[in-house]
């Protein structure tokens, strides 16, 4: 496969060949195609959603940009998913720098967002936060109690 990171980017829900090479390629290499990579959490259904997350999460801070704009855009589900997938995945520290979002999800959100449950998701999220007992970074969060 091309080292041109728009090469190797998923061809369908699938593709795992693909992320692997962008997973090898590495950042910054893939840097340019960091947005669509994001659009790539649009669905957990899809099988490449969360080994794309947990590349973007390992990413961290260059991704942040693109997850804020999710965030204020209005797909409640990709909003869902943003949540779920990449900010879950993040060490505690790291996933503080959406705090302000997921505050104004669980506060001020759209109908469209609660027929999503973001608000749920965005809460259940703001709890972890705040709890005294500290994740160890890179321990998979327990996604069905959160």
């Amino acid at each position: 496969m091309a080292d041109d990171p728009r090469e190797l980017l998923p061809r369908g829900r699938s593709d795992f060949e693909r992320v692997r090479a962008l997973v090898a390629l590495g950042y910054p290499h893939v840097a340019s195609v960091l947005p669509d990579l994001v659009a790539w959490l649009q669905d957990a259904n899809w099988p490449i959603s969360d080994p794309v997350a947990r590349f973007l999460a390992s990413i961290g801070e260059p991704v942040f940009p693109f997850v804020h704009e999710v965030f204020a855009e209005t797909d409640g589900i990709w909003k869902y998913w943003c949540i779920e997938l990449f900010v879950r995945a993040l060490p505690r520290a790291a996933a503080e720098a959406f705090r302000s979002d997921l505050q104004r999800l669980a506060d001020q959100l759209t109908a469209k967002d609660r027929s999503e449950e973001v608000d749920e998701r965005a809460r259940a999220v703001l709890a972890w936060l705040d709890a005294e007992q500290e994740t160890e970074p890179g321990a998979a969060p327990d996604r069905g109690g959160l």
